[in-house]
């Protein structure tokens, strides 16, 4: 994992079977591909890219790092509405 110019590179590797030949990882039916696309396009507005290669597989996830002011620490706890029927 590196920062660097206002971006995040985070790149995990791994040495297993990878994925079968001409299979695009988009195209995986596992819940765990799906959460991680999810996490990685609508959460993080990132690009992930994932390849397989002669030793297992590879993936890199790329997003911007965005400030939203001065954190979570610096404001009170927001109370639930509780409604009663």
């Amino acid at each position: 994992m590196s920062q660097q110019d206002g971006h995040v590179q985070l790149i995990v590797a791994d040495n297993g079977g990878g994925f079968t030949d001409g299979k695009d990882w988009r195209e995986c039916e596992g819940q765990g591909m799906n959460i991680v696309a999810q996490l990685a396009q609508v959460n993080l507005r990132g690009h992930l890219q994932v390849d397989s290669r002669d030793n297992g597989a590879r993936a890199e996830l790329r997003f911007e790092v965005v400030a939203h002011g001065p954190g979570p620490a610096a404001h009170a706890p927001v109370p639930l509405a509780v409604t009663r029927a």
